[in-house]
């Protein structure tokens, strides 16, 4: 007999500023893309027990940033990536911190309105 699944939360974006433990998700083989600058890139969606989410937008253009959360969720020292690496290369890079979760103070801010829903700047 399989065990109940409990029932998922319903997802909302982060709207307050705070202390938040993250899960990165898997993401879907559609969010790896070459930007307009010719240099691989992808969005990332992380998540917490309360159905509070956030997406973000990594490039390895400005490669740092990323390496420092991919260490951080990993809990390993992680290289950046070179501008020359290929989408391939970004989604095994990534793949090593998927499912790990991560304390992130966020610090969110209004930023206008898409399609009658508010947006924020993280």
């Amino acid at each position: 007999m399989n065990p109940e699944k409990p029932e998922r939360k319903p997802l909302k974006t982060i709207d307050k500023s705070g202390v938040y433990e993250l899960k990165l998700t898997n993401p879907k083989p559609e969010k790896y893309k070459l930007n307009a600058a010719g240099f691989p890139s992808v969005w990332l969606f992380f998540v917490d027990t309360d159905g509070n989410c956030v997406s973000k937008y990594y490039s390895v253009q400005y490669g740092k940033s990323l390496a420092m959360l991919i260490g951080k969720l990993s809990g390993k020292f992680t290289k950046t990536l070179p501008e020359t690496a290929t989408i391939e290369q970004l989604q095994a890079h990534v793949e090593t911190a998927v499912n790990c979760i991560g304390r992130f103070e966020i610090v969110c801010t209004p930023n206008g309105e898409w399609n009658g829903k508010p947006r924020y700047k993280y």
